[in-house]
Parts: C-alpha cells; sequence; structure tokens
C-alpha cells in the first residue's frame, strides 16, 4: 500500500498586544492529488480533503539568554473528505538556540 501524493499548507496570522504576547487566526488546507495504490487499495481514487481553522496564541519569553516560544492552537475542521474530521488541538514549545 502506497499513499497517494498530497499538498498540505499551514498559515498564521498574529498580532503581538505586548512584547511577548500574540494573538491571530491560524489555518490549514491539505489535498491528496494522486490516488493510493497498491495490492491494499479496496476503493479507486479515494482522494483526502480538508480544511480548518481557528485561534491561536503566542508567548516568547526567555530561558538563560535563549528565546523559548509557547503556541497554543485551536483548529476547527469545516471540511473533511475521505479523511477522519475532527477539531484539533496543539501545544507547541519551541526553544531558540
Amino acid at each position: 500500500y502506497q499513499t497517494g501524493q498530497e499538498f498540505h499548507v499551514d498559515y498564521m496570522i498574529n498580532q503581538f498586544l505586548s512584547d511577548t504576547f500574540a494573538m491571530g487566526l491560524q489555518g490549514f488546507y491539505y489535498k491528496q492529488t494522486t490516488a493510493d495504490s497498491g495490492t491494499a487499495v479496496i476503493v479507486d481514487d479515494f482522494k483526502g480533503e480538508a480544511a480548518g481553522i481557528g485561534p491561536a496564541a503566542m508567548w516568547v519569553t526567555q530561558v538563560k539568554d535563549v528565546d523559548l516560544y509557547i503556541t497554543g492552537k485551536w483548529l476547527y475542521e469545516f471540511h473533511a473528505e475521505n479523511r477522519l474530521k475532527g477539531n484539533h488541538f496543539f501545544l507547541n514549545v519551541t526553544l531558540d538556540f
């Protein structure tokens, strides 16, 4: 079994409300551009597609003179075709070194 080729884009628009805190909008779009292949494929041309959007917040601080970014986002998936559908919550911690 081999998954078909996929296209995925994420976007984020933030407004810093202070030097260390930002809020904004984040979203994604996913589209499978070619069909799955292999012996386990039951349905021909079973291509997935999905899109979601939601709020995001980011806090920036320093740990021993190194920037630490904490980002939380909730994505409402408003479109899903041939995929599981549901809302997503992500918490990212990034250390800039």
